[in-house]
């Protein structure tokens, strides 16, 4: 956890997002500047074209971040996450013809962006959204990703914790080891071998 302005945000949920942003500005940049056939042109177009992409990627953010997008707990529940993309999307749209609106002249000497340019940005940024959650919940799903905890105790939660462990129904956490005072039959690591008693 990363405590920023007094509130506390999960690491992984800050790092996706940065990395949406950084796709997406490339994505609209580069989508951008293939349609510009002149190289002069792209020359002197170039600083406008970058900021255009990273302005539009910056409300897209912020319109995922008010729609809930980078809560931890919309990772596993895909069902909530697409019905919020959807919304998310319904703020995009907008956001994006006040983008253009404010980069006309710059943005209609790309040929990508002179024609159906309304629907091309909302489409880029799904595809983006979706390339990046797809790739962020395999990554996340790796044994180096898993947070790694220590149980102690012989709670419910605790037994609740291990029984995960054993049928392998877990994909968020690893246990290291484990320590129940109460008996010694569960002193194990989590790979079988004895935990010593700390």
């Amino acid at each position: 956890m990363l405590r920023v302005f007094g509130h506390f945000v999960p690491i992984k949920m800050l790092a996706l997002g940065l990395l949406e942003l950084l796709v997406l500005g490339a994505s609209v940049y580069y989508l951008l500047s293939t349609g510009i056939h002149s190289p002069q042109i792209l020359g002197e177009l170039r600083g406008q074209l970058g900021q255009f992409s990273f302005l539009f990627a910056g409300i897209a953010g912020i319109a995922m971040l008010a729609m809930g997008l980078y809560d931890s707990s919309v990772i596993a529940d895909y069902r909530g996450m697409a019905v919020k993309v959807l919304v998310a999307l319904a703020l995009v749209v907008p956001a994006n013809m006040a983008c253009t609106a404010l980069f006309h002249e710059q943005l209609y000497e790309s040929t990508n962006a002179s024609t159906f340019w309304s629907i091309k940005a909302p489409m880029v940024w799904l595809v983006v959204i979706l390339f990046t959650r797809v790739a962020f919940g395999i990554a996340n799903r790796q044994e180096f990703l898993k947070r790694r905890v220590f149980l102690l105790g012989a709670g419910t939660r605790a037994a609740l914790i291990r029984q995960m462990v054993a049928k392998g129904a877990n994909h968020y956490f690893t246990v290291v080891g484990s320590f129940d005072p109460g008996g010694s039959a569960d002193r194990r690591r989590s790979d079988g071998a004895p935990c010593a008693a700390q």
